[in-house]
C-alpha cells in the first residue's frame, strides 16, 4: 500500500486565453476559457467553472491531498454561454502532467481513461481535443439554460493498482475549453469533420492558426 500523506493530486487549468480564428477568406469568432474570467471577442462569449471537493489554489483549480488508490476526486468542470452570447460548438483540450518521470510511462493515460466523460456527447480526435456534439445555444436561458452548458466530467478516479511507485507523485490536470461562433460554421461547408461510422464530430476545420487577442 502506498504512503497515503504523499500522493498530491492538483486538477487545475492554465491561464485565460481568448483567440480570434482566421482560416484563409473566412473568420470566426472564438473564446477560449481556462477559468471563470472570460475576455469576450465578437459573438462568442463563455466560460469554464470548476466545482468540487478539495482545495481551491492560486490559478482556478483544486488541490487534493492525502489521496490514496481508490479514491474518487469530485471535480466538475462545466463550460456555459454567456445570456447574450451566440449559438457555438465546443472543444476541450486536456493535458495530464506529473508523471514524466521513468517508470511511469501509461500513468497518465490511466487517469484520463476513468475520467467519467460522456462518450454520447464528447468525442477524442487525433488531434487530442475533445469535441462536444451538441450546438450550444443562450436563447431561452430562462426555461432552459441546460443547453448552454455542458459538462465536461464530474470525478477523477485514481486507479486501485497504483503503489508505492507513484507515492511522492504530484499531477495536474490542465484544461482548456474553445468556443467558436456556429453562425457559417455548419456542416455541410467542410468546417466540421465527422466520423463516417458514428457520425460524431471529431475534428475542425477551417480554423486557421489559433493565437492569443491582443
Amino acid at each position: 500500500m502506498m504512503n497515503r500523506k504523499k500522493l498530491t493530486a492538483v486538477v487545475a487549468s492554465v491561464a485565460l486565453v481568448a483567440v480570434l480564428g482566421i482560416g484563409g477568406t473566412l473568420m470566426y469568432f472564438t473564446d477560449s476559457d481556462a477559468k471563470s474570467n472570460v475576455i469576450t471577442l465578437g459573438k462568442v462569449d463563455g466560460s469554464l467553472t470548476e466545482t468540487g471537493d478539495g482545495t481551491e489554489t492560486s490559478d482556478g483549480g483544486r488541490q487534493y491531498d492525502k489521496i490514496q488508490p481508490g479514491d474518487e476526486l469530485a471535480k466538475v468542470p462545466v463550460v456555459t454561454l454567456d445570456g447574450e452570447s451566440q449559438d457555438a460548438y465546443l472543444r476541450m483540450k486536456m493535458e495530464i502532467k506529473g508523471f514524466e518521470a521513468p517508470g511511469l510511462d501509461g500513468y497518465a493515460e490511466k487517469i484520463e481513461e476513468l475520467l467519467d466523460i460522456d462518450k454520447n456527447v464528447w468525442t477524442k480526435g487525433t488531434d487530442d481535443y475533445y469535441y462536444y456534439n451538441v450546438k450550444l445555444t443562450a436563447k431561452d436561458m430562462e426555461n432552459r439554460p441546460q443547453d448552454a452548458m455542458a459538462t465536461f466530467f464530474t470525478k477523477v478516479t485514481i486507479p486501485t493498482e497504483w503503489g508505492n511507485e507513484v507515492s511522492e507523485a504530484t499531477f495536474k490536470i490542465n484544461l482548456v475549453a474553445e468556443l467558436i461562433q456556429a453562425d457559417n460554421f455548419e456542416d455541410g461547408q467542410g468546417n466540421i469533420i465527422r466520423d463516417a461510422d458514428t457520425n460524431m464530430i471529431i475534428g475542425w476545420n477551417n480554423t486557421g492558426t489559433i493565437e492569443p487577442a491582443k
